[in-house]
């Protein structure tokens, strides 16, 4: 595992327009063009499957979570780990593939921004992070980066909800379809994800973009920026043996350990095995990196 880290309201409505599927109604080193979303009445939305790579082969999620900002994923088992089948870059501690159930719950439909994070700090229940877009003057829209494991766990405790466990960040990331990535299986591109490209770091801008600028790389539940951008800090302690000793129901990960999970591909990934939904690896809770953020989930109960 090369630890990289050492080296260094409401989300955009149009986006959510066309994307959210929740109505009121009811390390390694971090390493096309498909179908579109379309609203429907009363905020639904439906996949244009326009190739074989959006189509979801699953029903929409029929949750609703009280948040317009963040997207409902089903109670009901799913698929965890590396697909051998569809995948050919597996990791070791990606196995065994293993079932999970996991209770309903929300997810952030992007990843928390500069502003958001802000907003936190001018209330005094967030501390600074470090500088990077954080000094940024024109990086309100971009995700916050270089905050810690904690500063994590604070945010989201202060806007009423908590980090994702592994288990339901790759299931808002890749459904119940047993995919490889968000998307499908197409392989990644700028068109879906924020990553490496031939123009260089960040799809050639060097850094990230603003959050949900790559509607095409929606999940399944319409949760955007799972992979690049900014590799995403989880609850779980980080285990390389963890899945061979999972509960399957609702799995909390290690009691304790070292490192932390993060999950995602980053501005910085270039190496494919890091842009899968399946990809895993832990950092050091209290390291602070450009290309590490974090997303927000809640319990909507079984």
């Amino acid at each position: 595992m090369t630890d990289e880290g050492e080296r260094g309201g409401c989300a955009r409505w149009l986006v959510l327009a066309a994307l959210v599927g929740c109505t009121d109604a009811g390390s390694l080193e971090d390493t096309n063009a498909g179908g579109s979303t379309t609203a429907t009445s009363g905020g639904e939305t439906t996949v244009d499957a326009s190739d074989d790579s959006t189509d979801t082969g699953q029903s929409e999620p029929t949750c609703s979570a009280e948040d317009d900002d963040m997207v409902c994923v089903e109670a009901g088992p799913f698929r965890m780990g590396c697909n051998m089948e569809l995948d050919a870059n597996c990791s070791a501690t990606e196995f065994p593939y293993h079932e999970v159930e996991l209770d309903r719950f929300a997810i952030d439909v992007q990843e928390v921004t500069v502003a958001a994070y802000r907003a936190c700090v001018e209330a005094g229940a967030c501390s600074e992070p470090d500088p990077c877009n954080w000094a940024r003057p024109d990086a309100d829209d971009h995700p916050i980066n270089c905050v810690d494991w904690e500063q994590a766990q604070a945010y989201c405790a202060w806007v009423g909800k908590r980090l994702p466990t592994e288990a339901e960040w790759e299931k808002a990331a890749r459904g119940t379809d047993e995919r490889t990535y968000p998307w499908g299986e197409d392989e990644p591109d700028c068109t879906r994800a924020v990553i490496v490209s031939d123009e260089g770091e960040g799809c050639g801008g060097g850094g990230t973009h603003p959050v949900g600028s790559r509607p095409a790389g929606a999940s399944p539940y319409g949760a955007l920026d799972m992979i690049g951008n900014v590799e995403e800090w989880v609850s779980d302690w980080f285990d390389s043996a963890a899945y061979a000793e999972s509960s399957g129901v609702n799995p909390q990960g290690p009691e304790q350990g070292s490192h932390r999970i993060v999950r995602g591909g980053t501005w910085r990934s270039s190496d494919p095995r890091t842009t899968r939904a399946a990809w895993r690896w832990g950092n050091v809770p209290a390291v602070r990196y450009e290309a590490g953020g974090f997303r927000c989930a809640k319990s909507l109960g079984s």
